[in-house]
């Protein structure tokens, strides 16, 4: 260069790391899209095909990466015969409802408790024997040396036990914990008891969702809120024990 500048490039890691695929998501995406007419079959395991950078991604949260036809099989990917595939009504019918599929499964990520938990331990136990055991050593040509180990922490740390406490000090926030304490309701009749405005009512529940006082599920078209008193009653203990790692 007329500048006479160099560089150096390396790499730090491994470029790509294997693809972890979450069964608990992939489960529940095909039975959504099944349900929208479009048959889909699960993966095999042992032969993990994508992308090689949702890989990376799926060491650090639960992922999946299905695949829907939209051509012959045997069509080569990258193909001008896949070109002219992707082009076609079939091809995004078959695609609006991958898509509508996959934004169901949020969906339901972000209003049944008990299905995230699912997930997570399933990426939790997938964590686990990923590091088993429990002490890998990594020294590749030209790599620096890396050390695997896993930590074990609490379930809450001490930061989010810490937050949870004086979100619990608003009088406001205390007569809405304590009408879902008691039964589950939704944003509308918490407005109507606590002579607040429903936008109000949501701010209050969105911040003690956050910090996982609230559970939500779903009724027809409603969203029911509940007071997650286990771990309201854990409030303490959760303290002492964060500040004990």
């Amino acid at each position: 260069m007329a500048t006479e500048t160099t560089a150096e490039v390396s790499e730090t890691g491994p470029m790509y790391a294997d693809r972890r695929n979450n069964t608990v998501l992939a489960e529940r995406f095909g039975q959504t899209v099944r349900a929208l007419g479009l048959d889909i079959v699960p993966g095999d395991p042992a032969t993990p095909a994508g992308s090689s950078d949702i890989g990376n991604l799926s060491q650090l949260l639960p992922v999946i990466h299905p695949y829907v036809q939209i051509a012959e099989r045997g069509t080569p990917g990258l193909s001008e015969a896949m070109r002219e595939a992707a082009a076609t009504a079939y091809a995004h019918d078959r695609t609006e409802i991958a898509a509508t599929g996959l934004a169901r499964v949020v969906l339901d990520l972000l209003t049944e408790p008990g299905f995230l938990s699912a997930v997570r331990a399933e990426f939790a136990a997938a964590e686990a024997v990923f590091n088993s055991p429990h002490l890998v050593v990594k020294n590749e040509p030209g790599l620096p040396p890396v050390l695997h180990y896993s930590v074990d922490a609490p379930a809450v740390g001490v930061t989010l036990a810490r937050s949870r406490m004086p979100a619990l000090t608003d009088p406001r926030r205390v007569r809405l914990c304590r009408l879902i304490a008691r039964e589950s309701m939704t944003t509308l009749d918490l407005a109507a008891r606590l002579t607040m405005t429903a936008p109000q009512v949501s701010r209050h529940l969105r911040a003690l969702r956050d910090l996982g006082l609230v559970r939500t599920e779903r009724s027809g078209r409603f969203v029911l809120y509940r007071l997650d008193l286990a771990a309201v009653e854990r409030l303490g203990q959760d303290v002492v024990t964060g500040l004990q790692h």
